[in-house]
């Protein structure tokens, strides 16, 4: 009796460790890996000993510009492999797919294009798993309408769902370079020293997270089976920081006073109305209806209740906090 159970025992050990090898992915493909998020991802893939694929259009790969010329050198250096190609031509896509056991999408110009992406994926029959340019704020948390980027992502989810590909979706909140560089005030690319918009009261609180820990996380999801069919959010409980605590922290920092240009919830309303108004100011649109959503509606201070929680999976990595991050901008 007891060596049958041994043997039971033993042969579902090496069942459960094949599903595992099987799930594993050697191979991955990123696409956008030359934008603000996407620059992240290989290094923290080749930390996990993957083959990195790129899939980098013709002219970035040419180009002469001497600062996307070093990143794409640098990627070579680590060494990822280029596959020439673009969101738009479907033979490409299905080229570097068809070298993939997974494929992270990291695009945020084309992220209505990631449904070609998603079948080329498909018609491989190799990929184990599809991440989709979802970071950010988790739209289901805000009625449709809030924000149009939301929106778009929304109406994506629901076309990534009808395949039968394994996918995680990856919510990573504020990303840190965008919200906590300007102390919550988007487009601001270091903390002021002078004056700062504050948004409502100031006192809701948002979750940050830099984009090198968003690949990290993102990268330790890929061959994790509970993250299968599943909603992941990035949600750092001691980077959860309200934008009085922002400024507070960043004025006792580099001792400086701010001034403080109070924002009301009926005056951020009031530009999106103005903004709604105007197609060609979409970009500035957007910045106003994800203030609105962070900082009024509290969006990234809430976490659905079937999403994992990545700190909690991967307690082991440790995460930049946004002390440590503003310390960047105060010397």
């Amino acid at each position: 009796m007891e060596l049958a159970l041994v043997k039971a025992l033993t042969t579902l050990s090496g069942v459960l460790g094949d599903a595992e090898k099987k799930m594993a992915s050697k191979s991955v493909l990123v696409v956008g890996a030359t934008g603000h998020l996407g620059r992240h991802f290989p290094s923290a893939l080749k930390e996990k000993g993957k083959d990195v694929l790129l899939l980098l259009r013709k002219e970035t790969v040419q180009s002469t510009d001497q600062a996307k010329r070093a990143l794409v050198d640098g990627f070579v250096k680590q060494g990822a492999r280029i596959i020439e190609g673009n969101m738009e031509e479907t033979a490409s896509l299905e080229r570097a797919c068809a070298e993939a056991d997974a494929v992270i999408s990291a695009v945020s110009s084309t992220l209505a294009a990631q449904p070609g992406l998603l079948n080329a994926a498909k018609k491989t029959g190799r990929v184990q798993r599809f991440i989709p340019s979802e970071f950010g704020f988790d739209h289901t948390l805000v009625p449709k309408g809030t924000c149009a980027l939301l929106d778009w992502k929304q109406g994506l989810q629901g076309i990534f769902d009808q395949t039968k590909i394994p996918i995680t979706y990856v919510y990573s909140n504020a990303f840190m370079s965008y919200w906590g560089s300007g102390l919550g005030q988007l487009g601001l690319t270091e903390p002021p020293r002078d004056q700062i918009n504050v948004y409502g009261d100031g006192n809701v609180k948002t979750a940050m997270v830099t984009c090198e820990d968003i690949a990290r996380y993102t990268v330790s999801i890929l061959d994790d089976s509970r993250t299968v069919n599943r909603h992941v959010a990035i949600s750092p409980e001691d980077n959860l920081y309200s934008q009085n605590e922002l400024i507070a922290h960043w004025e006792k920092r580099v001792g400086l006073k701010l001034k403080r240009n109070v924002v009301s919830d009926a005056m951020l309303e009031g530009a999106i109305e103005d903004l709604a108004t105007k197609p060609e100011e979409m970009l500035d649109l957007i910045y106003t209806q994800l203030t609105r959503a962070a900082w009024i509606l509290g969006i990234a201070s809430n976490k659905r209740s079937d999403a994992l929680e990545a700190t909690e999976l991967y307690p082991d990595i440790k995460y930049e906090r946004v002390e440590t991050f503003l310390d960047r901008f105060a010397k």
